[in-house]
């Protein structure tokens, strides 16, 4: 553990040792100590006071950093030199566990959702492919701490839900809906713009088997014919049953987000004082995202953590998107939405290469959607 996952791991820890989310007496021990499982240095910057990252993933992986406490607590019993202050080896290890954990379900659930439409053998390509040729498999084998693998879960349990359960007519599942996608967005606010997946679901609907295998059976307000598309569109946003779960989940998912934008401010002293969001002009950007301006053929092409030329499977699965359309437009619609979304907004913000990431690393949430080329 260290470098960003750090800035994810120091407030939980915090929280639970010291009552407060102060990350600095933390990131000096981390300063001062090597790598649990090495004798790499953890800490590259300035200490700082807070973590500007969210708590979010703190609270998903909290399970495992109990199990890790209960695992010290038994060791310390037996060894002194294994002290119970949330920073030794056993709760790094299972706070780290369970985010590789929890990417490897988010696979299963993607190739489970896959199954729907093709054989097992695609399907196990599919997945196997995108967990050793994108971004992900970077964060399921050597920096498990940094908050990728968990986002790419809770997006692939969102989106399994929303394409497999009855939430639009459930209030139940409206709500379990809501609760993923919020916390998806308290892991990494951009997950937020996966909310565009239920709205397209509750307006065009989608197919729950290829045309080519049947006569269509689509899932949807009103079942309807593709070339009827914007009608139908215009006459199911006007229901009730199309704003009603949708609002549901929203309100669910905002309501969420209150703590974090309270952390904000008693951190920063106001929104607009987030270092994410100061980071840009700091640096000589003129600000943190250029929405007239972003770098869309960058994000994708350039030989700087382009997503297409570090993973070409990545082009390959977008590809087989397009080419599908006959089987699968309106799933097919849906996902390119949303991937384009996420595209979008990775090429308006200032740091566009993301970092020192590997590859395209804020796009492996996207990753659901590309198991089905």
């Amino acid at each position: 553990m260290y470098g960003d996952g750090l800035g994810y791991y120091t407030p939980l820890r915090s929280l639970l040792f010291d009552g407060n989310l102060r990350v600095d007496n933390e990131y000096s021990y981390y300063a001062e100590t090597a790598g649990q499982f090495n004798s790499s240095p953890r800490v590259f910057r300035p200490i700082p006071e807070y973590s500007k990252y969210t708590v979010g993933l703190g609270i998903v992986l909290l399970p495992f950093f109990a199990l890790g406490h209960v695992v010290a607590l038994i060791l310390h019993q037996f060894n002194n030199a294994i002290p119970i202050n949330g920073m030794s080896w056993p709760y790094e290890l299972f706070y780290c566990l369970g985010s590789v954990g929890l990417g490897i379900t988010g696979l299963a659930l993607s190739y489970r959702f896959a199954r729907r439409y093709f054989s097992h053998i695609s399907c196990l390509l599919a997945v196997g492919g995108i967990w050793f040729a994108s971004p992900l498999s970077y964060y399921l084998f050597l920096e498990v701490s940094m908050s990728h693998a968990v986002s790419a879960f809770l997006i692939a349990l969102f989106l399994y839900g929303i394409f497999t359960k009855p939430w639009l007519t459930d209030g139940r599942w409206q709500i379990i809906l809501g609760l993923a996608i919020a916390f998806a967005a308290w892991v990494r606010p951009q997950d937020v713009l996966f909310f565009l997946a239920p709205i397209l679901v509750a307006a065009i609907g989608f197919e729950t088997q290829p045309l080519g295998n049947q006569q269509p059976s689509l899932t949807t307000i009103s079942a309807i014919h593709w070339g009827k598309a914007s009608q139908t569109i215009f006459t199911n946003i006007t229901k009730r049953k199309f704003w009603q779960p949708l609002l549901v989940m929203l309100t669910v998912a905002v309501l969420m987000q209150i703590p974090q934008l309270l952390i904000y401010l008693w951190q920063y002293g106001g929104i607009e004082r987030i270092p994410y969001l100061e980071e840009g002009q700091a640096t000589g950007h003129g600000g943190s995202f250029n929405w007239l301006q972003p770098s869309l053929w960058q994000v994708l092409f350039s030989g700087h953590r382009g997503l297409f030329i570090w993973h070409p499977i990545t082009l390959l699965a977008v590809v087989g998107l397009v080419l599908g359309w006959r089987l699968l437009p309106r799933l097919n619609t849906i996902f390119l939405v949303t991937f384009l979304a996420q595209v979008y907004f990775i090429a308006a913000w200032w740091s566009w290469w993301q970092g020192a990431s590997v590859g395209g690393e804020c796009l492996v949430i996207a990753l659901f959607y590309l198991y089905l080329a």
